[in-house]
């Protein structure tokens, strides 16, 4: 989870970053995660 956390703390610098797919599917995961109940 650390690797996401990473890649979505640089995004939130780099807006450039969010056409990446590695970008979009962490952001979906964490956001599936939250929907479940789970944190990272």
């Amino acid at each position: 989870m650390e690797d996401i956390r990473k890649t979505i703390e640089n995004t939130w610098d780099n807006r450039e970053l969010l056409k990446e797919d590695k970008v979009q599917n962490g952001i979906r995961k964490v956001i599936d995660l939250l929907d479940i109940g789970q944190c990272f």
